[in-house]
């Protein structure tokens, strides 16, 4: 067979079927529009605010967050220094997520899509690339802390699992047992890509009552095992003075920022499945700190307690339980170590879930004619081995170095991304022109891009870029290492303010909204990208549209009438 024709043949068998009518833009739209780019029509809109506090509830009770105040007392502060720098890094960061979460709560679009009114229809690829990229790593690390919650599963039930004979030579920088563990663990995750986000809602509700309890459960076996109170950990006090004192503050605050980069720029992904705006406001911006805070303070109980057993904390939980299940266990040792270890393994699959959901939804705005979330996820999915976790995680100040440095480039987005839809566009998008590759239209910009938004995230890289090379070992200016440690804020401030001087003042101006308008017509849109469509002589009427539960907005209902739909006329 031609090679030639056997490719292609194949890629027209991986085509996803999706009706996009005829004319020339409608085939233009093959490339901007694909139902789970879609604005989320009224059915589909299930999550309520407590389904919002789920989902951060069980993404907190993970592995990472036990670990974050332990790193900032290792780093020399006293554990109530440590705790109030993560008390203040998720306030800043879920007042963020919230702000990053409106666009879709308003319009029930994802973030692959809202971004394209500042970045362009085209130039958007860019910075939807660069989140896939963090998704990646993040997924591939939590799955190897998951492969880690089975290993001690397994040694629970099967002591011998721990006397696996190594296979691998030592340049692997792991071993065959743990390998195994990642690999099931790995595969077991692909299930859940399976199916649609807002049909697991529940499976995070079933992780925010386990996972707590389980937490709760281990902070005290510990606490028994000690036998000492809270441990020596908890009384110790700050070794840091002065401006190393402040300066380790800074940088503590800023980490949860770093952490959370990838969710403040998506958290349309999971918002554009609200019944209701609000929804999705509240229950983030309270869910997000206290539920971190309380995580992290388990995890701190826990680590000053294992000073005590053994003389020196362990600062990860799973290091603590595969000492009790390892030195002389006894048969209720190794029941509660399974159960305990069976937690956070469910736990760490429903964070890499959610970020899977995330990665998929990008890269459906990549090829939407040949991926959609769930093979999107799947992409994700195969693509953390190319990671490597075992040897990221082999230094862990140098994966948490690597995040933070990271994190720099997504913060140049988020400026732009903001200063647009709230300062600019003052709540206001046309939805259908998101979705349109004319040149006439709002978010066409140059060429497709939106060069405000280019000439901004460079003025934001700029200011960081030489402080990630110190970040990474090089030897740079102590100035530009004290600018560094506000990174990701410094990021989102400069990116912010050139992206409103290059609207206001450059060469492409961006016309103001006149007052706060969020119309949030993605009724309309829906219906339009949805259900059948037929033309008359002066655009695109809707035909057999339903309505939902409520009806639509009057402004809809007159707009759904208005001829006026261009993005889609033959």
């Amino acid at each position: 067979m031609n090679p030639r024709l056997f490719i292609i043949q194949v890629a027209e068998k991986g085509k996803i079927k999706h009706e996009y009518g005829d004319g020339e833009n409608a085939q233009n739209s093959k490339y901007l529009w694909s139902p789970d780019l879609a604005p989320v029509e009224p059915a589909r809109r299930t999550w309520g605010w407590y389904n919002f506090m789920n989902l951060w509830i069980s993404a907190s009770f993970n592995v990472n967050t036990w670990q974050l105040a332990g790193s900032y007392v290792a780093s020399g502060l006293a554990w109530w220094q440590g705790w109030l720098c993560i008390w203040a890094g998720y306030i800043l960061t879920g007042l963020f997520v919230s702000l990053g979460g409106r666009m879709g709560a308003m319009y029930h679009i994802p973030f692959p899509v809202a971004i394209r009114s500042s970045f362009g229809i085209y130039g958007s690829v860019w910075p939807v690339l660069n989140r896939i990229v963090l998704a990646i790593i993040w997924y591939s690390v939590q799955s190897w802390i998951g492969g880690q919650c089975l290993y001690l599963m397994l040694c629970a039930v099967w002591p011998s699992t721990a006397r696996i004979p190594n296979g691998l030579p030592e340049s692997a920088q792991t071993s065959t047992k743990y390998m195994m563990c990642f690999f099931l663990f790995w595969l077991f995750q692909l299930v859940g890509i399976y199916f649609p986000l807002h049909k697991v809602r529940h499976l995070y509700t079933i992780k925010a009552v386990t996972a707590p309890i389980g937490g709760v459960a281990f902070a005290a076996w510990v606490a028994v095992k000690a036998g000492s109170g809270a441990g020596p950990v908890m009384s110790q006090s700050s070794s840091l003075k002065g401006s190393a004192l402040t300066w380790t503050v800074i940088q503590a605050i800023i980490s949860s920022l770093d952490n959370f980069s990838t969710f403040i720029l998506n958290d349309s992904d999971f918002t554009r499945f609200a019944k209701r705006p609000s929804n999705a406001l509240w229950s983030q911006l309270f869910t997000v700190p206290l539920t971190f805070s309380i995580t992290s303070l388990v995890g701190l109980i826990v680590s000053s307690c294992s000073a005590t057993l053994y003389g020196s904390p362990l600062w990860n939980p799973l290091d603590v339980l595969e000492r009790f299940v390892t030195e002389n266990p006894t048969s209720s040792d190794r029941a509660g170590v399974f159960f305990l270890a069976l937690i956070f393994a469910y736990a760490q699959a429903m964070t890499n879930l959610t970020g899977a959901n995330s990665a998929g939804s990008d890269f459906t705005a990549l090829l939407p004619r040949y991926l959609n979330i769930r093979r999107g996820g799947y992409a994700a999915a195969t693509l953390c081995w190319a990671c490597m976790p075992w040897k990221l995680l082999s230094s862990s100040n140098n994966f948490l170095a690597y995040v933070g440095a990271y994190s720099v480039f997504l913060s140049a987005f988020v400026g732009p991304y903001f200063c647009d839809y709230y300062i600019i566009r003052r709540g206001h998008l046309s939805v259908v022109q998101l979705y349109s590759n004319k040149s006439s239209d709002l978010y066409w910009g140059l060429g497709g891009f939106g060069i405000n938004a280019y000439v901004a995230y460079l003025a934001g890289l700029i200011f960081n870029i030489v402080g990630v090379a110190g970040a990474m070992g090089a030897k740079v200016p102590i100035g530009a290492w004290y600018l560094y440690q506000f990174n990701f804020l410094t990021g989102v401030l400069v990116s912010g303010v050139a992206y409103y001087l290059m609207c206001v003042f450059g060469p492409f101006k961006v016309h103001h909204s006149e007052g706060w308008n969020e119309t949030g017509d993605a009724e309309l849109v829906s219906s339009i990208m949805i259900h059948s469509v037929e033309e008359s002589a002066g655009g695109i009427m809707i035909h057999g549209v339903e309505e939902s539960a409520g009806g639509f907005s009057e402004e809809v209902k007159e707009d759904s009438k208005m001829p006026v739909i261009e993005a889609f006329k033959s």
